[in-house]
């Protein structure tokens, strides 16, 4: 049915050009436009994560899991995975350290409780023996000197020995020594714990602490967790290889914004603001425009080119599949704009058509019989692109309507029918 089509369509104009007319070319028209735009220059760059990490080991160790869990239960990453800062990526064997963890507690505990207990210093029980002993030595005490005087009152009648005098006043001498010894240990047990006690039991809890805690940090290290959210580019690693401190586990970069890395001549690189608007359009992602703004401008041009490098911050949408669109390393191409604004004149772009090497837009101009229209070649040079309009420089005014679709196969002057109007002048949104 199509070949019938066309070779009807060419009968037709075969038979309207053997009588010396020309058949109407269906077309559809944009009006050219005049606004304020800025200059722009338009570079090609690559699209990179706005972190990327390498995620090391901690510690050497064994990988006992790649993943969160025990036995049958973990869920393995691999590489594509979608992870969670804090997220647990391996696992190495820590059997040992745990069982010091547990003596490292238990030390803790013992020396928390000496503390607590010079803390609460003596008891009710413990001062009243201490004083029940000294009042038990002062009692002997008496005792002992009451026999001294008899001793004393004897020997004087003499009615006994020397010896039992001496003896005696050893025994009461030794008495005074016991009640001192005995109010010493009152007084001591009243009081409490000395502070240096305190000080020292102090310091064993906090070494304790401190050994308590080493050991959790080295069990940590052993653990080896996501630093951000983000996805698995490279799996570094597998279950049962040894890892040494510092060796790669996992490649992990982050895309919930992207930098877009475009390389600027050294002639622009004064233009370049942090916080500049700029619009980047992704290959992969077809004509659709994604606006983002100067996140960096490094100061050192490559010796080689003499371009800077440029960051441009993306936020990157999210597809049907809750996964982000724009991909690290994908191709883009940034539209910047340099200098002060000025007036334009703009086309859509598919008013453009390339012709012997010149690019030339056909105008719409009215037949002077008032039968239909004819449209006129214009050349005209291009100029910066902007959100599907064109800057151009050549013989047309605003306001003058411009062949957008059907323009393939015009000639100057040929007749054409007018069948819609674009109202937005990218080629979308038509009227008739």
């Amino acid at each position: 049915m199509r070949l019938l089509a066309l070779l009807s369509a060419a009968l037709i104009t075969m038979a309207l050009a053997a009588q010396g007319q020309t058949p109407s070319a269906p077309v559809q028209v944009a009006p050219v436009v005049e606004q304020k735009v800025a200059s722009t220059v338009e570079l090609v760059g690559t699209v990179m994560p706005k972190r990327r990490s390498v995620v090391a080991s901690g510690a050497d160790g064994l990988v006992v899991a790649l993943g969160e869990g025990e036995g049958d239960e973990i869920k393995e990453v691999q590489e594509g995975d979608a992870v969670t800062k804090g997220q647990v990526l391996a696992q190495l064997r820590t059997r040992t350290l745990r069982i010091s963890e547990e003596a490292a507690r238990a030390v803790l505990e013992g020396s928390q409780q000496e503390l607590a207990e010079l803390h609460a210093g003596s008891l009710e029980e413990e001062v009243a023996r201490a004083r029940a002993a000294w009042a038990a030595g002062e009692a002997k005490a008496k005792m002992v000197q009451a026999k001294l005087q008899r001793l004393e009152r004897l020997l004087a009648r003499s009615a006994a020995s020397g010896d039992d005098l001496d003896e005696a006043l050893g025994q009461s001498v030794m008495a005074q020594e016991d009640v001192a010894r005995l109010k010493a240990d009152y007084d001591l047990v009243k009081r409490g714990p000395r502070a240096e006690k305190i000080k020292q039991a102090t310091a064993r809890v906090e070494a304790a602490d401190a050994e308590l805690r080493r050991i959790q940090d080295e069990l940590e290290k052993r653990t080896v967790r996501a630093p951000f959210d983000g996805f698995v580019v490279a799996k570094l690693t597998e279950v049962g290889q040894w890892l040494s401190q510092n060796s790669p586990v996992f490649e992990i970069v982050e895309l919930k914004e992207v930098d877009v890395l475009v390389m600027i001549p050294e002639r622009h690189i004064h233009e370049m603001r942090v916080g500049r608007k700029a619009n980047v359009r992704i290959d992969a992602l077809g004509e659709h425009v994604l606006q983002g703004e100067i996140a960096r401008v490094v100061p050192q041009a490559d010796t080689k080119s003499r371009q800077f490098p440029v960051m441009i911050r993306l936020q990157n949408p999210i597809g049907a599949d809750q996964r982000p669109v724009v991909q690290a390393g994908m191709f883009a191409v940034a539209r910047l704009p340099l200098g002060a604004r000025h007036a334009a004149r703009l086309v859509p772009k598919d008013a453009l058509v390339l012709q012997a090497g010149t690019s030339v837009v056909f105008v719409v101009q009215p037949n002077g019989d008032g039968n239909g229209s004819k449209v006129a070649a214009v050349a005209v040079k291009p100029g910066a692109a902007h959100e599907g309009l064109v800057e151009v420089d050549g013989n047309i005014k605003p306001g003058q309507l411009v062949v957008v679709r059907g323009n393939e196969r015009l000639a100057d002057g040929q007749t054409v029918q007018v069948e819609s109007q674009s109202v937005s002048g990218n080629g979308n949104n038509t009227k008739p």
